[in-house]
């Protein structure tokens, strides 16, 4: 799209905003929601929904700008109908509601409509960057999944939330997130973050290789790797291509590092149908989604961070 209305400014102006106070202790749910909101009016107002293709099980759609020329860049990545909401004023209604409930429960976040409500929130920004910028701007829409995440499980545990993991002097491992309690380096949670693997599904595994030999080296923390995924579904020519690479799962899963969890927003049908990957080193790696992270997962590891149990 030549030319950014007043409306997608307000939607990238809503993402700096919580960018730039993103290290604050405070949970900024209010942010999340306007951002998002904001996005989904701007395709409404300036996009049409439309199909793109079918495969087994789920149909997917984009969004093109109105008196779309025909241009691919300008397209949106691609969307499942029956995860986004396209309503402005619900998805507002329903955000308040998860905001709501992110208070005074033990750890655990439920909601009937939650894999919705996180998914349309994830991407109703990602598809208005995609169309502002031809889908060149892969780093503020991975930035906006790390923020939602964080934000989350920040409301939820009150835990704190970091960057990078310094294991002992000079021995530092980038990841995305990771959850800690304050004033207690005991137990930490990485949470690598990705919207697609594409070619870097070996990155939270080499990251988790390190955290672990650091951890028996140095006798320091005790760490656990949750990796996030929002879809490995994608454009490409006129059809949708799949980026997951299941075997090499398999193989970092069994001879690397195996990770504690995996969990997808669109879990694609190789993995749907797929047994679990087995591990030689602990417990065989399920996929699972957002909805049980935070319904059922998230308060063992919070409890494992808080008491070492779980």
């Amino acid at each position: 799209m030549a030319n950014q209305s007043s409306l997608s400014e307000s939607v990238v102006s809503s993402y700096e905003d919580l960018r730039d106070s993103r290290d604050s202790s405070e949970a900024d749910l209010c942010g999340i929601g306007n951002t998002a909101r904001k996005a989904i009016r701007f395709l409404n107002e300036e996009a049409n929904f439309r199909h793109w293709e079918s495969v087994p099980d789920r149909d997917f759609f984009v969004f093109e700008p109105n008196g779309w020329d025909g241009d691919k860049g300008e397209l949106s990545r691609l969307i499942r109908p029956d995860l986004m909401i396209t309503d402005d004023t619900q998805y507002n209604h329903l955000w308040q509601e998860v905001r709501d409930k992110t208070r005074g429960q033990s750890d655990s976040l439920s909601h009937p409509r939650l894999e919705e409500i996180i998914y349309t929130t994830v991407i109703s920004y990602a598809s208005t960057k995609d169309m502002l910028t031809g889908g060149s701007d892969r780093k503020s829409t991975g930035n906006f999944l790390e923020i939602v995440v964080e934000n989350l499980i920040k409301s939820v545990t009150g835990l704190s939330i970091g960057g990078k993991i310094t294991v002992t002097e000079n021995f530092d491992v980038p990841v995305d997130i990771h959850v800690y309690r304050e004033g207690d380096g005991d137990r930490k949670l990485a949470l690598p973050t990705k919207m697609s693997l594409r070619e870097r599904s070996s990155q939270p595994y080499v990251h988790h290789f390190l955290l672990d030999a650091g951890s028996k080296e140095y006798d320091v923390s005790e760490f656990k790797t949750a990796l996030f995924v929002v879809s490995d579904y994608q454009r490409y020519k006129d059809t949708v291509q799949l980026t997951t690479t299941p075997d090499q799962i398999s193989l970092y899963q069994k001879y690397l590092a195996p990770i504690d969890s995996f969990y997808f927003l669109d879990k694609n049908k190789t993995l749907e149908d797929g047994s679990p990957f087995p591990s030689s080193k602990g417990k065989d790696l399920e996929i699972k989604s957002y909805k049980e992270f935070f319904e059922d997962d998230l308060p063992e590891y919070a409890d494992w961070i808080k008491n070492g149990q779980g």
